[in-house]
C-alpha cells in the first residue's frame, strides 16, 4: 500500500472536523466501567480519564450519508501530512473510530449502531508522550461484533490530548529472530535520537525497528540531549530518524509537522556545532545511520548529510508507472537492490534479494558512498518551484540508500523511514536488510 494511503487509513494524521449531519447520538442504559489506572504519571492520568469516558460514551448511530462522508473525508485530507488529531472530547474520538472502522468495512447498514470499548494491553511512556497498545472492541448491527489490535502514540500537552498516529497492530509486528547476532542484551549499544522532534522515536513510530534490534541482541537506548563532544565519545552505534527543528515557544517539543510546503526546505534539526561534532565523531570511529524521509522531513538533515557527500533533495518520489497503491521493491534480480556486503550477507541465510520502501526522497552524491537501493528510471521526484509550480524531475539511477566509510568510520544514509517500520510484508527482506546493515554498521572498522 502506498505510504500516503496508509497514512491516511493507517495512522490517519489528519486534523478532524466532526460533523453533527453524520452521527445521532441514542441514549444507552448501559455504562461500561472506566479502565483502571497503570501509573501515576500526569499524562497517563489524563489518558486513564479520557479512556474511560471514551469507553461508557453511549452508541453511535451511522446516518444513510455515512460511508460516502466518511469516504469523501478520508480523501479530502488524504496527503496532509502530520496534522494531528486534538481529541476534543470522547463523543468526537468514539466518531473518529467510527468514521475508520467504518470506512474499513465499506460501510455498514444504514442506522446501524456502533459501540466500542478500548482496553490497554501494553504501555511505553515517555514524558508527556504515551504509546499504547490497545484492543478496540466494537459491537455493531445484530451479533456483528469484532476486536482491532492498533498501537497508538499520544501526546499529552497544554491541557490537550493529541494523537499522533496509529498503526493496526500487524503492521507494526516484529518478525521472529531465530539465529540472534548476540545473546540476549549483549550486544552493541544504539542509541537512539529522539531529541531533535524525531519522527522515528524506539517507542512510538520506531517501536518495531527497536524491538528488531532487541530480539538481535542488541540494546537499544533513547538518546536525549544535544550531541556534545564529551558525550559521543563512548558511543558506537547512532540513529537519526526524521529529525525536525524545535518550536522555540513550544517546552514540549511538539514536532512542526503539518505544511504541504516542499519549495522551501524546513530548517535543520542541528546546530552548526553538532554537526561538526558528529562528522568529527563518524571520523573518529562513529557509526551513524541518518534517515530523512520525503518533504517535509527531508530539510532539517540536508546540511548533516552533505558533510558526508550527499544532496539530499526536498521532495516526494513516486514511480510513473503506477497509478495508485504499493511500496516500491527494489530487486537484486534488476540492479535496484545493489550487491554488498550488506545486501550478500555472512551465509546464504542472510541474502537479501528485495526490500520494500514507500515513497521517500531521492539523493545523490559523491563516488565514496556505496549505492544499496537504486531508483529505476521510471521515478520522479516531486518537488516545487520558489514559485510554487510543481516540478517534477527525472530521477532514475539516483539513491534511495547508501553507505560509505568515512575515515576511520561508517555512515549509511536513507532516504525513507517507513522500511524500518513494516517488517513482516511477506513481498519483501526488509527484516534481514536491517539486521545485515546494523551489523555492518556495529562492526568498526580495524
Amino acid at each position: 500500500m502506498q505510504k500516503s494511503a496508509l497514512l491516511t487509513i493507517g495512522c490517519f494524521l489528519a486534523g478532524v472536523v466532526f460533523s453533527s449531519s453524520v452521527f445521532s447520538q441514542t441514549p444507552s442504559a448501559e455504562r461500561l466501567d472506566p479502565v483502571p489506572p497503570f501509573g501515576s504519571d500526569a499524562a497517563v492520568q489524563a489518558l486513564e480519564r479520557f479512556i474511560g469516558a471514551f469507553n461508557a460514551t453511549d452508541p453511535v448511530r451511522l446516518t444513510s450519508s455515512f460511508a460516502s462522508t466518511a469516504k469523501a473525508y478520508l480523501s479530502d485530507v488524504q496527503g496532509e501530512f502530520g496534522v494531528i488529531d486534538w481529541l476534543d472530547n470522547p463523543w468526537q474520538y468514539h466518531q473518529l473510530q467510527a468514521r475508520q472502522l467504518a470506512y474499513g468495512t465499506n460501510g455498514w447498514e444504514v442506522n446501524s449502531e456502533y459501540r466500542a470499548t478500548l482496553v490497554i494491553t501494553e504501555r511505553i511512556v515517555s514524558g508527556n508522550f504515551v504509546t499504547q497498545k490497545e484492543h478496540l472492541i466494537w459491537r455493531g448491527p445484530g451479533s456483528e461484533q469484532g476486536t482491532v489490535e492498533q498501537m497508538v502514540l499520544y501526546q499529552v500537552r497544554n491541557g490537550r490530548i493529541y494523537r499522533l498516529w496509529l498503526l493496526p497492530w500487524e503492521e507494526v509486528s516484529v518478525p521472529e529472530v531465530v539465529n540472534p547476532r548476540y545473546p540476549e542484551g549483549n550486544g552493541p549499544i544504539v542509541w537512539i535520537d529522539t531529541w531533535h522532534g524525531n519522527g522515528g522515536a524506539p517507542d512510538g513510530t520506531f517501536y518495531p525497528f527497536a524491538e528488531l534490534l532487541r530480539h538481535d541482541g542488541y540494546q537499544v537506548r533513547a538518546w536525549e540531549r544535544e550531541f556534545k563532544e564529551s558525550d559521543l565519545k563512548e558511543i558506537g552505534v547512532l540513529v537519526i530518524a526524521n529529525a525536525m527543528p524545535h518550536e522555540a515557544d513550544d517546552p514540549m517539543r511538539a514536532v512542526p509537522f503539518g505544511t504541504r510546503d516542499i519549495a522551501r526546505a524546513l530548517p535543520s534539526a542541528f546546530t552548526q556545532e553538532e554537526e561538526i561534532t558528529l562528522r568529527d565523531w563518524v571520523a573518529g570511529g562513529g557509526a551513524l545511520l541518518l534517515i530523512a524521509d520525503h518533504a517535509p522531513m527531508t530539510g532539517p538533515s540536508m546540511s548533516l548529510a552533505a558533510l558526508f557527500g550527499a544532496e539530499f533533495h526536498n521532495g516526494n518520489v513516486r514511480d510513473t508507472t503506477k497509478s495508485s497503491g504499493g511500496g516500491d521493491l527494489f530487486r537484486r534480480s534488476d540492479g535496484t537492490l545493489r550487491a554488498h556486503v550488506i545486501t550478500d550477507g555472512r551465509v546464504d541465510a542472510s541474502r537479501v534479494d528485495s526490500v520494500m520502501t514507500y515513497l521517500g526522497q531521492a539523493f545523490q552524491g559523491s563516488a565514496e558512498i556505496e549505492p544499496l537501493l537504486v531508483l529505476s528510471e521510471s521515478m520522479v521526484l516531486t518537488t516545487s518551484s520558489p514559485d510554487g509550480d510543481t516540478r517534477r524531475i527525472p530521477v532514475g539511477g539516483w539513491m534511495q540508500a547508501g553507505v560509505l566509510e568515512f575515515e576511520r568510520g561508517r555512515v549509511a544514509l536513507f532516504g525513507e523511514a517507513w522500511m524500518f517500520r513494516f517488517l513482516t510484508n511477506p513481498h519483501d527482506q526488509n527484516a534481514r536488510f536491517i539486521r545485515n546493515l546494523m551489523s555492518w554498521l556495529s562492526s568498526r572498522k580495524s
